[in-house]
């Protein structure tokens, strides 16, 4: 049986599950989604709760058994000097400067970050620095490889290719029906050949806006060995969610 969890939230629990209700204007179809941040029901908008509960009761074996097969969580990067960062798939070493001003440097395989006193816990400040450098170099090195294989894969010139970084939680990347086209920051700590193949992917969909066989074609024609790096980021994907 399910019964709801929060009034603030369209939430419900499947047996001790708590499943949290995502609606949404475009989605025309119900679906279920499994993964470290818990359960969702992806459903279209007006969709009665009735249908929506009962569609997921019905699917509570398949549900428990990918809950089941979770990996265990990835913890959370301490941020202190020592702790060992990646950058396009390079080690760099952090070394917290407390008390000082200025701009994030990398020198001999080392990254210095001064941060300045502030309210917050210093490992607090050196998160909100890092991740807003990370996010200022992956904006930069996504726009430059953008505008090489836009070209190398003739995209339509009818394409904006305004390239936005975010904070996804489940996908590194994605492209619209005009071409706008989004990351996920994090991308930026993989070695540079698998960020040429996010890259590629969501060019590719500028052509084909699937995953048919055609789109893979095109993925191919640029990158051959594109399943290394996407078998690269099933691997070791969730390791770039510590920070």
């Amino acid at each position: 049986m399910t019964k709801p969890v929060d009034a603030d939230q369209e939430s419900f629990l499947l047996g001790d599950t708590v499943v949290v209700i995502v609606r949404s204007v475009r989605r025309k179809s119900l679906s279920i989604e499994v993964g470290q941040q818990g359960v969702k029901a992806r459903a279209p908008l007006r969709m009665r709760i009735s249908t929506i509960t009962q569609f997921v009761e019905s699917k509570e074996r398949w549900i428990n058994r990918h809950l089941a097969a979770l990996p265990a969580p990835v913890p959370e990067l301490a941020l202190r000097s020592g702790a060992q960062l990646s950058l396009l798939g390079s080690p760099l070493e952090l070394r917290v400067m407390p008390n000082q001003h200025g701009k994030v440097v990398i020198d001999h395989g080392q990254l210095n970050l001064p941060v300045k006193q502030s309210h917050l816990p210093i490992e607090s400040s050196v998160r909100n620095k890092l991740i807003r450098w990370y996010k200022e170099f992956a904006q930069t090195e996504l726009e430059q490889r953008v505008v090489q294989f836009a070209a190398q894969m003739d995209v339509p010139a009818n394409k904006r290719l305004n390239i936005r970084v975010r904070d996804y939680k489940r996908r590194w990347g994605s492209c619209d029906h005009q071409g706008e086209l989004s990351f996920n920051w994090r991308i930026i700590q993989a070695p540079s050949q698998v960020l040429d193949y996010v890259v590629i992917h969501e060019l590719a969909h500028c052509h084909e806006f699937n995953h048919s066989k055609r789109f893979w074609a095109i993925v191919a024609t640029h990158m051959p060995d594109w399943k290394t790096h996407q078998s690269w980021l099933n691997i070791n994907g969730a390791d770039l969610y510590r920070l």
